[in-house]
């Protein structure tokens, strides 16, 4: 199981997130247990009776074996009886966010999950934990769809006090559309300067806090 530290906040609410890899992950995406159910009693029923299962995969048809069967029994069972968690599907990955670690670890143990996320310190919203290369910079600003087409004369000629990547800084030269793009300021006074240039073309504003344990 692959372990990594949470640097923000999941969907604003989540500390803690397990990724399993499963040829049933599919099945989960909307959280429908009660399909859930009927698909495994389905399916069981068949294995039961000799029959061999497989599921279609784009192109291909793949076996479901007893084992696959009984990692989604063992997810269902749990999230059956949860109700502060959260799931993503992403093509064979299923993505269960929490904000209890005791029960999503123990889920994620006992599966051998693909990854493990947990946060090193007590997260808040809109908190976002860097490495110590970021020391110095204390936000970070994300775009809206509505930044004002004067904010790229403004920040070309503030370069000093911003950090911007070199792609949005082409994009600002070009005026192109730069929703979800983002940069960092270095203080409160930077932060207030930029706010009142972009107006509503903010989308969120991250407060950094700096993780140097290991610098």
């Amino acid at each position: 199981m692959n372990k990594y530290k949470t640097p923000k906040l999941f969907y604003k609410e989540y500390p803690y997130k397990a990724v399993f890899y499963t040829k049933f992950a599919n099945s989960f995406r909307g959280n429908d247990l009660a399909y859930i159910r009927e698909m495994l009693d389905r399916y069981y029923n068949s294995i039961n009776n000799g029959e061999q299962i497989f599921i279609r995969k784009w192109r291909e048809q793949i076996r479901v074996t007893t084992a696959d069967l009984s990692e989604v029994q063992t997810i269902y069972s749990t999230l059956s009886n949860k109700k502060d968690y959260k799931v993503r599907v992403e093509q064979s990955f299923l993505s269960i966010y929490s904000t209890q670690r005791y029960w999503l670890y123990n889920l994620a143990s006992e599966i051998d999950a693909y990854e493990w996320w947990e946060p090193e310190f007590d997260l808040e919203p809109n908190v976002l934990i860097m490495g110590p290369k970021m020391k110095g910079w204390e936000y970070k600003i994300t775009f809206s769809n509505n930044v004002p087409s004067n904010f790229g004369t403004w920040a070309l000629a503030n370069l000093d006090k911003l950090k911007i990547g070199n792609k949005l800084k082409d994009y600002l030269q070009k005026g192109q559309y730069i929703e979800g793009y983002y940069f960092y300021v270095r203080n409160e006074k930077m932060l207030n300067l930029a706010s009142l240039v972009l107006g509503q073309g903010i989308q969120r504003i991250d407060k950094i806090v700096i993780d140097d344990q290991n610098a």
